[in-house]
């Protein structure tokens, strides 16, 4: 399990939880 610090959230390959997660927040 990866941890979702700043850093390896954003730099994760699985870009798709960073534009959830952004989406969620722009929403």
């Amino acid at each position: 399990v990866e941890a979702d610090t700043p850093d390896n959230f954003f730099r994760a390959p699985r870009s798709e939880r960073a534009q959830a997660f952004l989406g969620q927040i722009l929403a």
